[in-house]
C-alpha cells in the first residue's frame, strides 16, 4: 500500500554504506545550522508551498513540466523536514481550475508557536 516513489526513495537509501550515511547526516547538520542561523532572522517566512497548482493524482511528480523526480518540485519542503525548522503549509485560495493553491509558513527550530499564530492571522484574513 506504500506510495511507488516514496519505496523507491527508501531502496535507494538501502544503497547506501554506513560511511556515506554518516557523512549525509553530518552534511545534513551543516545545512541545518546554516537554514536555522538565517530563520532566525525573521520571524517567519511565507513562501509558495509548491511553485505550481496540484498536479494529477498518482503522478510524482509532472512530467509535462520537464521535471524527472519529486525533488524537482518539493525543494522548499523537504529543506525544513531537513532542518528540523517548523513548517506547516496553509491553503491561501483556489486555482481558476478550483485546485487548492498554499503557502508554506517557515520559522527557525523550536518556534512552533510563530508558525501557529502567523497561520491564524492569515486564517482571519482570509475569511473577511
Amino acid at each position: 500500500l506504500l506510495d511507488p516513489g516514496l519505496a523507491e526513495m527508501a531502496q535507494s537509501g538501502l544503497r547506501l554504506s554506513a560511511v556515506e550515511m554518516a557523512n549525509a547526516d553530518y552534511q545534513r547538520a551543516v545545512l541545518a545550522s546554516s537554514i536555522n542561523v538565517f530563520l532566525n532572522s525573521f520571524d517567519v517566512l511565507l513562501m509558495p508551498a509548491t511553485p505550481f497548482a496540484a498536479f494529477d493524482v498518482g503522478q510524482d511528480f509532472p512530467v509535462e513540466m520537464g521535471m524527472t523526480s519529486w525533488l524537482d518540485w518539493a525543494a522548499n519542503l523537504y529543506l525544513f523536514n531537513l532542518s528540523q525548522s517548523p513548517a506547516m503549509s496553509f491553503p491561501m485560495r483556489r486555482s481558476k481550475t478550483g485546485l487548492p493553491i498554499a503557502v508554506q509558513i517557515a520559522a527557525g527550530k523550536y518556534r512552533d508557536a510563530l508558525i501557529l499564530e502567523a497561520a491564524m492571522r492569515l486564517e482571519l484574513e482570509n475569511s473577511q
